[in-house]
C-alpha cells in the first residue's frame, strides 16, 4: 500500500470512528505533520491532501484516489476498521485507540500509526 493511500485510510477511518474534526495527522512513520482537510461521512467523503496536492472523493465503500485513477474501500465496525485497496490489490485492518489510529498493511507485513 502506498504511503499516501494508507495516510487518507487512516484519516477517513479515524475521523469516523473518533468523531474528531482534524486539519490532517501525524504520520509516525514518516516523522511529520500530514495537512488533510474536508468532509468525512460514512456517504460523503472529500478530502484533500495538501502534501500530495491531490483530492480523494467518494463514500466508504468506493473511495476514488483521483490523482492514482484508482480507490479503496473500507468497513467500520465500532473502533474497527478493515477493507482493501484497489491501487495495489491488497487488504488492511486497523482500528482506533484514542487519538491513534493503527492500519495493518498486509501486503507490507507492518503496523503504521497516525495521530489525528
Amino acid at each position: 500500500m502506498k504511503p499516501h493511500v494508507r495516510r487518507a485510510i487512516a484519516f477517513i477511518a479515524g475521523r469516523l470512528i473518533t468523531g474528531k474534526a482534524s486539519s490532517g495527522l501525524f504520520d509516525y512513520s514518516a516523522g511529520r505533520h500530514i495537512p488533510i482537510t474536508g468532509t468525512v461521512t460514512e456517504n460523503n467523503i472529500s478530502i484533500f491532501d495538501y502534501d500530495r496536492r491531490a483530492h480523494v472523493g467518494g463514500s466508504l465503500r468506493n473511495i476514488h484516489f483521483y490523482a492514482d485513477g484508482c480507490g479503496a474501500q473500507i468497513s467500520i465496525r465500532g473502533n474497527n476498521f478493515s477493507g482493501f485497496d484497489f491501487c495495489d490489490s491488497g487488504h488492511f485492518t486497523g482500528h482506533a485507540q484514542g487519538n491513534v489510529i493503527w492500519v495493518y498493511d498486509y501486503a507490507s507485513s507492518a503496523y503504521f500509526s497516525y495521530l489525528i
